[in-house]
This record gives C-alpha cells, structure tokens and sequence, in this order.
C-alpha cells in the first residue's frame, strides 16, 4: 500500500509540531497580556499619567512599568516556551501514541498465541500500513497453524480407514474440513469413509465438492471424478460413472507433471490406465464396443511408456485386462483380423487363450466362406506369398511341411491322402494350417482326374465333396 504524501507520519509530525508552536505562542501571549493588564493601573483603578519637565509624559504601573516586564529574564521564557511547547505536542500527539501503543498490544498478543483479535487499521499512514501488515501476518499463521491441525485430523482419518473404522474416519475428516474447508484431502476421505457405511448420497455429495474446488488442480480432480464414477458404479448409476470417467479422462490430459510436486509420468500414465479401462468396460457393458476397442487401445498405449517393474502398477494385469477386452469388444464387432494379435499377446503374457484363440480362427474361416472370399485353386496349396506373417508367428518350417505335402500328393494323387494327413498332424503344422485357414486359404485333396475329393478343416476332420 503506497501511502499518500499528505498522510504519511513524517507529514503528521510536522502538523503535530506547527500546531504545538501556535498554541504555545498563543498561550504565552495570554499569559503575558494578562500580566501586563494585572500590572497596569487599569486594573488595580490606579492609572495615572505623569508630564516631566521634557513634556513628554511616561506611563507608571506602579512598582511594575513596562520596561520591567520586557527585562523579565530571557531564560525563565525559554525554559518555559520549551515546556509549553512539550505539553502541547504530547498533549496533540496523544491520539496518534495511543495507536502506536495498540499495535504494540496486538503483537503481544500474537506473541502469547493470540491470533483471534486483530489490530484496528486507523488512517492512511505508515503505522496503519504496517498494523495491516501484521493483521494479515496474523491471519496467514493462523491458517497455516489450522491447516497443520486439518492436516493431523486427515492422517488420523486415514488410519481410521485403514482399520475400516469407517464412523471415527467421519468424524476426524469433518474436523479437519472444519479447521480448514479447503482441504481436499479430507472431502476425498471422507467420501471413501461414507462409501464404506453405504451413505453413497453423501459420498457423491463429497466428491462433488472436491470435484468443484480442483478445477486449477486436475490431476486431484481426476481423483475426485474417479471417486464418484466408483460410487456411481455401486449405486447402478452406470452412464453417471462413464460420464464421470470420460470427465477424469478430460483432466488428466490437461495435467502438467512438472507444476506437481508429489505426483509422478508414471503415477500419472497409471491412473489414465485405470480410467482408460474402466471407460471401455462401461463402454462395452452399454454395447459400444467401438468405443470400448479404442478406450482399451489408449490403455495398452499407456503400458508401453511404463517398465514391467514398476511399482504403480500391476503391469502384467493390467495389460491381460486390456487385451482381453480389446479382444472381446472386436470380436463383437466381427474384427477377427483384429482379435488375433490381441490373444497371441495374451498367450504371451502366459494366459491359456489357445481355445479362445481357435474359436477367432474358426469364426474366420466360417466369416470369409459366408462372404465368398475363399480363395481356391487347382493346386493342394494356393499360391500366397507367407512372408508377411510367417515371420511374425514363426511357422516357416510349418510353411515347408505343408509345401512338400501339397507336392507329394500331387505327385502320388490318391495314394498320398493317408501320407498327407499324417503330415499335418504335428503341431507346428496344425498351427499353420490354422493361420492359412483363418486368412481364407485352403487345402484340398483332388483325385487323378482333377475331381476335389475332400477340404481340410482342421488337424482331425476333412470334409468329403
């Protein structure tokens, strides 16, 4: 606060101390004139007026003339211009003394503990600058003081919650929001102690608060949206808690990690991945599996910047989670092609998806015959350059199997049959056999005379034509 020239202290001084000057000249003036009517004739009713010889007359006061009163010692009135002029300043000064001597109090108060009463702010001058000061030193410390009391309700509170005392964990978070109504630690914890005694109405209501006072904070609103998407869930409030997750969702990509101070990339891409999933699940559950694919797929996105041991994360299920769901919502939507590499990660990740994966492979076959896509040919085996996927799934020994069956049937004709079919029985053969079914190639059998006698349909069956 920049204070006014002509009411800043050192002005004041100067008034107090011109003021102080003319009262005292005004006061030794009375003083002195009534000194001089008391020693004059016209008061004691003896005034006389005397003509000397010269002619000119000489005013007597008795035993007093004005020539005695104007020899009076010049010290004596200096001394007492001195003290005059000392009473008056004290005397105009008092108020401003009295100030002084308040803020003075104020700080020993605060000096005691006292930090309730403040110090009245009085004028425009430096000593009210610096009592506004200290009333908002005294507020801050205040504050700080009862956010330290808010800050030990809230750790008491979450040990309660850990001993699932879900009452006593209400009851120390509504003392710390209480000490301090900014805390957003202790809505959020008091919202989890609500949702383990059921009240879920006041659990959202909490959440609800936090959500409205993070909106500077996103990573903490995040945490807020979850919170309520979660009781949303328990209550069947399903659409709430997508809409919740798709708004936490929102706030996390507006997170900037350098600006927090307790929050890490990697406890950030976590929580996204607990959102991602949760989104996609709820996604899936109304039926939208398009969305619920690309939820999953921003998921796995997420585990790729994460190292298998990190400790934020169970990384490995995570990763099963996504994928089977990826998996599950593209095989609702009939995007096998997509299915597949979705289940060899799964059997990769040590999940037993062998089943689930043949299923895809059948559904394909099944999906490209409907649709007239099979590819046919005069020749065991069509032409099809494998490279492309061969190399992937590691079945280029399997390829050569089968080349060297369709070549060998082609030469024995219908003596090769038996041969045939006990060529295909090793794995690596039936596993390729699978991927070049799923793809939409097959492999038939033909008699001498070129009549398709039978189609492979998998390591046990043929059908007859």
């Amino acid at each position: 606060m920049k204070v006014k020239r002509f009411k800043s202290f050192r002005f004041k001084m100067v008034m107090y101390m011109f003021f102080s000057l003319i009262a005292t000249f005004i006061t030794e003036g009375l003083i002195f004139m009534g000194i001089y009517l008391y020693e004059t004739e016209i008061i004691a009713g003896e005034y006389k007026k005397v003509w000397g010889a010269s002619g000119q007359g000489k005013m007597s006061f008795g035993t007093f003339t004005m020539s005695q009163s104007i020899a009076l010692d010049a010290w004596v009135i200096a001394i007492f211009t001195i003290l005059l002029l000392i009473i008056y300043f004290i005397l105009i000064s008092n108020k401003f003394v009295t100030y002084v001597r308040e803020i003075i109090s104020g700080v020993e108060r605060m000096k005691s503990g006292d930090l309730m009463e403040e110090i009245p702010v009085r004028g425009e001058d430096e000593f009210s600058e610096i009592a506004a000061s200290i009333n908002e030193m005294r507020h801050n410390l205040y504050e700080t003081m009862e956010a330290q009391k808010a800050v030990e309700k809230v750790d008491l509170g979450q040990k309660y919650l850990t001993e699932q005392n879900y009452t006593e964990a209400v009851a120390s978070f509504t003392e710390a929001i209480g000490l301090d109504p900014e805390n957003i630690p202790a809505y959020m914890g008091r919202a989890q102690a609500y949702t383990g005694l059921k009240q879920y109405d006041d659990a959202k209501a909490d959440y609800t608060t936090a959500i409205e006072k993070t909106e500077d904070q996103p990573y903490m609103q995040a945490e807020a949206y979850i919170g309520r998407a979660e009781v949303n869930e328990l209550t069947t409030d399903n659409e709430d808690a997508l809409s919740d997750y798709e708004s936490a969702s929102t706030a996390l990509d507006k997170v900037d990690v350098e600006k927090i101070t307790d929050v890490t990339e990697q406890m950030l891409e976590a929580l996204k991945i607990k959102v991602y999933n949760a989104c996609a699940r709820l996604s899936a559950f109304f039926g939208r599996n398009e969305a619920a694919a690309a939820s999953y797929t921003k998921a796995l996105d997420s585990l790729e910047k994460l190292p298998d041991d990190t400790d934020v994360l169970d990384v490995k299920a995570a990763k099963v989670e996504s994928y089977t769901g990826r998996a599950k919502a593209n095989n609702a939507l009939e995007k096998y092609e997509e299915v597949l590499p979705d289940y060899d990660a799964l059997i990769a990740l040590g999940e037993d998806k062998s089943a689930e994966r043949d299923t895809i492979l059948a559904a394909m076959s099944l999906a490209k015959s409907k649709a007239g896509s099979l590819n046919s040919s005069d020749s065991w085996l069509d032409e099809v350059n494998h490279a492309d996927y061969a190399e992937e799934i590691q079945l280029s020994a399997a390829e050569e199997v089968l080349k060297q069956a369709a070549e060998q049937a082609k030469a024995d004709g219908t003596k090769a049959y038996d041969n045939v079919k006990k060529t295909l029985e090793t794995e690596d053969a039936k596993a390729a056999m699978q991927n070049l079914l799923a793809r939409g190639y097959q492999l038939r059998y033909y008699d001498a005379d070129g009549k398709m006698l039978a189609v492979y349909v998998n390591d046990t069956a043929w059908a007859d034509v």
